[in-house]
């Protein structure tokens, strides 16, 4: 950090130690709000907070499962996983089904639940599955029914969660869908299956009986039954012709000597009666293909059940927690934060505001570096640069859902010239006594003051708060000539070069030249709102008021001008007016004369 020199007056030593304790104060509340790593590290303890929830009921088969008639309703349950202690209102949630081929499992078989605990300390709202089970393996068509059966859980489970997302603190628009083997198959296809989709390519879902569309068991709930995104652990898909452009992102993990469910295209088990299916090399293909987000970690050497059954089984659990989180915070969560902007080049010593276009919900953090950062109410900061030639600022976004995002900077070169010279003149004649004279708006500029007249004859100033001015006491066949410069407060930049115009032939006008003839003096200037005006020449013709603008044009003060008089005391007193630049301005119909002061503070 370059602080702001502190040679100089006392009293700009004292101002220097007044901004470097307010740079304390608020860099250590800024940061506050940037520090964690919510989604990626275990910021919280995970607790399951329901167990045995009821999220539907759906027909399931009894006996030997080789009677697709002879069914049983069965209660799909599920459990809830939260993060203790956390205040946030609407949190992104799992809905993770386990393995088991179809047959067996439950939702708090190792090591789901130990997955749902750990994703609950990141921040989720985890919702373990259990689902309806069994089929006939001597059988071409059971074997799919019984996949269908499961997604339609899955969807039910969805819909559910969606359903009371108020109770459980949920987001309805980030709810992802995950499971391993059995359970990726699950996710897998109640992400990319669609209804036109059974019929071209399950008929085994229409008979033996009907099973219905994929949204129409388990619950009746009004909602859809996609996820956000798919958590596939060694899952696999009966097409990949299903998944479209825009469809939900996915994270894959699948081994490479996996001879339960193939990472490439087979039938799960070798089973031939089984139909093929593709695991995740070619849905991950296809996914990249299309241009969705995708991650695939494929461990060559290892089979089915990494994180359960190989001998690196606890590193393969950390890492799929890790690469999961990292997943999500990615591509579901973190905001992009938005760009800076503000004055370029920056102006050393002095203070200068920087923006950005704010989220709604979001915290900003500024960091500085070159300067000091006096405040900042997120979508915008204060910083007083230091006498260096460069500064650096960096942003973090922190949005609705405590995902913080990466750091946006802005490099600011810093000059010594705080005024910068106004750019971009130009003058259009609209008629022989008219003209408007206009120039580029500098940032910096808290006014502006014109020098104008004859081309061949004295100038006067003027003054103007905005980056144009309307002369309207011109006279016809005349040329005149102007430049302007900026004023900065307690700086002011260069004039330009002078530029030249002439007006048509007319008799009407006095012109901005004519004004001399008339001689308006202001004392004391700088003043604390009380001083005197004096004409020596006298007041413009038909002139009736005094009139005092702020330095953006903004009327603040009229008074009766006593005409018979030279002399006007003005009291701006009671208007507790802050210290700056402000004009005064006495307006005839021909001639007008203005004044710029300076009310200097306490």
């Amino acid at each position: 950090m370059l602080p702001i020199s502190s040679s100089g007056s006392p009293e700009k030593k004292l101002s220097v130690l007044i901004i470097l304790l307010l740079h304390g104060f608020f860099m250590n509340h800024t940061l506050a709000q940037c520090e964690g790593r919510r989604y990626l590290d275990p910021e919280f303890v995970g607790s399951r907070t329901h167990s045995n929830i009821t999220y539907g009921t759906a027909p399931a088969l009894a006996g030997l499962c080789n009677l697709e008639w002879w069914t049983y309703s069965q209660s799909l349950k599920l459990d809830v996983y939260q993060p203790q202690g956390d205040t946030l209102a609407q949190r992104p949630a799992i809905v993770y089904a386990h393995g088991g081929a179809f047959a067996i499992g439950d939702k708090r078989m190792a090591p789901v639940e130990d997955y749902c605990y750990e994703m609950a300390s990141r921040g989720y709202v985890v919702f373990s599955i259990d689902y309806r089970k069994c089929f006939d393996a001597l059988s071409f068509s059971s074997p799919v029914r019984a996949v269908y059966r499961a997604v339609q859980d899955m969807n039910a489970a969805i819909r559910y969660v969606k359903e009371f997302a108020p109770i459980y603190g949920v987001d309805t628009n980030l709810i992802f869908a995950g499971g391993n083997s059995a359970g990726g198959f699950m996710a897998l296809h109640a992400a990319y299956a669609d209804e036109d989709e059974r019929a071209a390519s399950l008929p085994a879902t229409y008979n033996y009986p009907n099973l219905g569309c994929v949204s129409c068991s388990g619950n009746s709930y009004a909602h859809s039954g996609k996820a956000a995104a798919v958590l596939n652990l060694w899952g696999a898909l009966l097409d990949t012709a299903w998944i479209e452009p825009g469809d939900a992102p996915l994270f894959s993990v699948h081994g490479g000597a996996d001879l339960i469910v193939y990472p490439g295209y087979w039938p799960p088990f070798s089973w031939l009666l089984f139909p093929a299916v593709y695991g995740s090399l070619p849905i991950n293909e296809r996914a990249d293909r299309l241009g969705i987000p995708s991650d695939l970690w494929y461990l060559p050497l290892e089979g089915h059940e990494p994180w359960l059954l190989s001998v690196l089984s606890a590193y393969y659990f950390d890492f799929i927690v890790e690469k999961s989180s990292e997943f999500l915070h990615r591509e579901m969560l973190k905001p992009r934060t938005p760009p800076i902007s503000g004055p370029l080049p920056g102006c050393a010593l002095q203070v200068q505001e920087y923006f950005l276009d704010p989220s709604p919900g979001s915290q900003y953090c500024w960091s500085v570096v070159g300067g000091t950062l006096l405040s900042s109410n997120g979508a915008s900061a204060s910083i007083a640069w230091g006498d260096g030639s460069s500064g650096w600022i960096e942003v973090r976004e922190t949005n609705r859902l405590g995902a913080l995002g990466d750091p946006v900077s802005l490099a600011v070169a810093l000059s010594g010239d705080c005024c910068p010279l106004p750019e971009g003149l130009d003058e259009e004649v609209l008629s022989p006594t008219s003209a408007r004279l206009s120039w580029e708006s500098v940032d910096a500029a808290l006014g502006y003051e014109i020098e104008g007249g004859l081309a061949s004859g004295a100038t006067r100033l003027l003054t103007q708060s905005s980056n144009e001015r309307l002369l309207n006491v011109l006279k016809g066949g005349k040329h005149y000539r102007w430049r302007v410069r900026s004023l900065c407060g307690e700086s002011e930049s260069d004039f330009s070069d002078f530029r030249f115009f002439s007006t048509p032939l007319s008799r009407q006008g006095e012109g901005l030249a004519s004004a001399i003839e008339l001689n308006l003096q202001l004392y004391p200037n700088p003043n604390s709102g009380s001083f005197s005006l004096y004409a020596d020449r006298g007041w413009p013709e038909a002139a009736e008021s005094i009139d005092i603008f702020d330095a953006q044009g903004r009327l603040l003060h009229t008074q009766t001008l006593q005409t018979h008089e030279l002399q006007q005391q003005i009291d701006l007193s009671s208007k507790n007016l802050a210290a700056g630049l402000y004009e005064v301005r006495i307006s005839g119909n021909t001639q007008s004369l203005q004044q710029r002061f300076q009310i200097a503070g306490n």
